[in-house]
């Protein structure tokens, strides 16, 4: 297994490890029924043991914003890209800036669907929407890799088994109806 390869396995099991051992500490401090019904459950956690719970919600904050911005320059440059090759998008929205060689109109374009999504879609609805984007970006890359396998596969790129773009594509897809379902059950 290439080095890349290694990397990244351990890496999402690092945070597979991480994520689990969270769930067991806020079990230890609440029940699962009040983790559930909680807006902010580790916020809940925190307050159930005797702390304001600001310091879990302003690094909360940071990391929200954090987020939302990597997703703008994610966007952008898939806008930059597709401008380029004009594949789905202006050669207009491609270009770089000269100055400040960075795609200006590409990351504007973004800021102002982001803006307008922000002031007019409400906060659950836009989390939804965007895990549900994230989702289907996700299956696309898998698609996208089940046809490059059947091509020629250049020497310096990792060997990846041919079930690995199947299984993430259909974990993706699986996720998106799960996704769709609950919205259906759910009332409100």
């Amino acid at each position: 297994m290439p080095r890349s390869s290694r990397a990244i396995a351990l890496a999402l099991t690092l945070v597979t490890v991480f994520y689990l051992l969270t769930i067991a500490a806020a079990l230890g401090v609440l029940a699962a029924g009040d983790l559930a019904a909680s807006k902010a459950p580790l916020v809940a956690v925190v307050r159930a043991r005797g702390w304001a719970g600001w310091e879990v919600g302003l690094p909360s904050l940071f990391i929200i914003v954090n987020g939302a911005l990597t997703q703008t320059i994610t966007a952008a440059r898939l806008l930059l890209h597709m401008g380029r090759e004009e594949a789905g998008a202006s050669r207009w929205i491609g270009a770089v800036n000269p100055r400040a060689r960075t795609p200006l109109r590409a990351t504007g374009c973004v800021m102002a669907v982001v803006l307008a999504l922000a002031l007019l879609v409400p906060l659950k609805t836009l989390a939804s929407i965007t895990s549900l984007l994230i989702l289907l970006v996700f299956a696309s890359v898998h698609a996208s890799l089940i046809v490059l396998k059947r091509r020629e596969q250049p020497a310096d790129v990792p060997r990846i088994p041919s079930w690995v773009p199947y299984a993430g594509a259909c974990l993706c897809l699986l996720a998106v109806a799960g996704q769709g379902v609950r919205t259906l059950v759910t009332p409100g």
